[in-house]
């Protein structure tokens, strides 16, 4: 559901939803689903052309790192909780 939003997206914010592992996979699905519901495929060619704007090496996948996930958020005894 981002890519309605890519167009009001900070560049920096658009290129990281263009790094999520399996882009292509994804943007092919919203292509399919587009033009099946509503044939609008603005948001789609909106993405395919910032993805041929920006170089490769700012669209490499980048690994997860710097955030942790914080279980005390959750509620007690969750088992999200167990393996951490």
């Amino acid at each position: 559901m981002k890519f309605k939003d890519a167009g009001r997206m900070k560049e920096s914010t658009l290129k990281r939803f263009l790094r999520l592992p399996r882009f292509d996979e994804h943007l092919e699905l919203h292509r399919l689903d587009c033009a099946s519901a509503n044939r609008n495929l603005e948001s789609y060619e909106l993405v395919k052309r910032k993805l041929a704007e920006f170089p490769d090496e700012h669209l490499k996948p980048q690994p997860l790192t710097g955030r942790r996930f914080d279980c005390r958020r959750l509620p007690a005894g969750s088992a999200l909780c167990g393996d951490i």
